[in-house]
């Protein structure tokens, strides 16, 4: 069967939609890490990436004692981070499902999510499903700056972390909506910017607080090519623009 997961992206926005915690959900996070981690132009292409951490780390990966370790072949501090999340991905994979080949732990990974958001109880593709989300991002602001600054709960404050560059941290404000099956983007689009209409003045003000606050909001979308489009009204497209939101559509072809 074909994959429909079969880049970083695909994979990550799809496991960060899911909302329970459980083990295979942490080994699909491991693999993300490694994926991104990988100093190569391949880590958004899945297969070419596997294929490049067997020729970096063997094939099939070195084991001591039952737990995978990576063979003494250190060429940069990216190969090692990387290296570091497929032994914790191959350690948990033994401890909860008992198989270490590396390609089964991706099948299981691909399959799951495949079968989770983008196949139907018949296994033929879904016509289409996505979600979309729009995030404040500032280095500036705490998370009770924000409260302060738009009285409006997030569904989640985001990644606050410290950068490896220059220590800043950021802080970052996200709403988003549910991931529904044949729902066009727009009309998720539109969901949220209902919820950000009544705030509009408040994240005017806020943005003229911070200057170099990050606004954007994402639609995602998971479709037959037919349908792999946005179509946005004036009305929409103007409070965007007044707000000054960065706009990316992110669409994937299953």
């Amino acid at each position: 069967m074909t994959r429909k997961i079969n880049s970083y992206d695909s994979l990550m926005f799809l496991v960060n939609q899911d909302e329970s915690d459980h083990p295979l959900k942490d080994i699909a996070l491991l693999f993300g890490s490694a994926l991104i981690d990988w100093p190569t132009d391949n880590s958004q292409d899945i297969v070419k990436c596997i294929q490049e951490f067997k020729d970096y780390f063997g094939d099939p990966m070195p084991f001591v004692d039952s737990r995978s370790i990576n063979r003494i072949k250190v060429e940069g501090w990216w190969q090692e981070e990387a290296g570091a999340s497929l032994r914790q991905m191959i350690d948990l994979s033994i401890k909860h499902f008992g198989a270490a080949d590396f390609d089964a732990i991706v099948d299981r990974i691909l399959s799951y999510y495949e079968q989770k958001f983008l196949l139907t109880s018949k296994q033929e593709p879904i016509r289409r499903t996505g979600y979309a989300r729009f995030k404040l991002s500032s280095s500036i602001l705490s998370e009770a700056d924000f409260m302060h600054w738009l009285g409006l709960e997030p569904d989640e404050f985001g990644d606050t972390y410290n950068t490896e560059i220059n220590g800043t941290k950021t802080t970052v404000w996200r709403i988003r909506t549910p991931i529904t099956q044949n729902s066009v983007s727009a009309t998720q689009v539109r969901s949220i910017v209902n919820r950000l209409i009544p705030i509009k003045d408040r994240l005017i003000a806020i943005k003229q607080a911070d200057p170099d606050l990050f606004c954007e909001l994402d639609a995602i979308l998971w479709s037959n090519p037919l349908d792999l489009y946005v179509d946005l009204d004036n009305e929409t497209l103007l409070f965007l623009g007044e707000i000054g939101v960065h706009f990316r559509s992110i669409m994937f072809t299953i």
